[in-house]
């Protein structure tokens, strides 16, 4: 009739949770053949609709908490017309990251967009092979 019920399920062990959402965080975010890449607040949704099923919410939530919804690196676009670069994430508020002002040249500037909240916010994310291509040479 099958395997016999177990009265204790081997869960496994958060190393390897850690690991599968780090292999799917790659996978959403990574351009391949057969698929484009996803932007990062595409990917935090995607991920956070599995927080219950496919992943401990407590591992994916340090997750984000580490990589924020907008890691490093990241060109946004904000509400204020503005093109910025995320250069830290602000574990308290992981969508108001410290960000770089890039564009428009002259108004280079840090803005810690926690301090800005409800003024200045990101729209969107600009991918760097596409719409954010233009200001690769300005991170």
């Amino acid at each position: 009739s099958g395997y016999p019920k177990a009265l204790f399920y081997n869960k496994a062990h958060n190393i390897s949770m850690l690991v599968a959402i780090c292999d799917v965080y790659d996978a959403l975010s990574s351009r391949r053949t057969y698929k484009n890449d996803y932007p990062p607040e595409a990917i935090y949704e995607i991920m956070m609709k599995e927080k219950n099923t496919m992943f401990d919410p407590v591992l994916l939530e340090s997750f984000f908490k580490v990589m924020g919804v907008y890691p490093p690196g990241t060109i946004v676009y904000l509400t204020d017309a503005r093109i910025a670069a995320v250069r830290a994430v602000n574990e308290d508020d992981i969508f108001s990251p410290l960000v770089e002002i890039i564009a428009p040249e002259h108004n280079k500037e840090l803005l810690d967009l926690r301090a800005v909240k409800g003024k200045v916010k990101i729209e969107r994310s600009l991918n760097p092979l596409s719409d954010g291509k233009e200001y690769l040479n300005l991170i």
